[in-house]
């Protein structure tokens, strides 16, 4: 008997592990540097496509997507690819939603928490110390490789305001 050649479907099912506990489709194959999953897709090599398997997903699942559309996680991993955990949804919804979850990277997130911060606690602790013995604001900004501006704004307690300088 020959060898037939898997489908779309058949190939997309053997690449997910299924977490028992939260539902998620976990993608156990190639992924995108943020974690979405990719499976190359298409009629013949020459014309295969790189497509996130999310979206891949969907049109397995659910159907075709609109044009313009995108498709939103409820569940917030991007690597899971359950079609029940997924739905269509605008650019605009797709930043309300982070928004309203919080996943935007830096709202919610103050302090050295923020993955955008390039200061801890402490730093700005030794800053202050710095400030109240009358050091050049520039000075402490090359030192700790932030701008003047953001020493500014510790100087004048508009940021990290729950260090306090003992």
């Amino acid at each position: 008997m020959p060898n037939r050649k898997l489908t779309v479907k058949e190939r997309f099912d053997t690449k997910y592990d299924i977490e028992e506990e939260t539902g998620c489709w976990l993608w156990n194959s190639s992924k995108h540097k943020f974690g979405y999953g990719l499976l190359r897709v298409g009629p013949s090599e020459k014309e295969k496509k790189t497509k996130t398997a999310h979206r891949l997903s969907w049109e397995i699942y659910k159907g075709e997507i609109p044009e313009g559309a995108q498709i939103l996680h409820r569940c917030d991993v991007p690597a899971c690819v359950n079609p029940e955990h997924l739905f269509l949804g605008t650019q605009q919804d797709n930043m309300q939603d982070m928004y309203e979850k919080k996943r935007n990277g830096y709202q919610g997130s103050p302090g050295e928490r923020n993955p955008k911060a390039k200061l801890t606690e402490a730093k700005v602790r030794e800053i202050k110390h710095l400030l109240k013995a009358g050091k050049d604001l520039q000075t402490i900004a090359d030192t700790y490789g932030v701008t003047h501006g953001a020493v500014w704004f510790i100087q004048k307690g508009l940021t990290w305001k729950n260090v306090k300088c003992e």
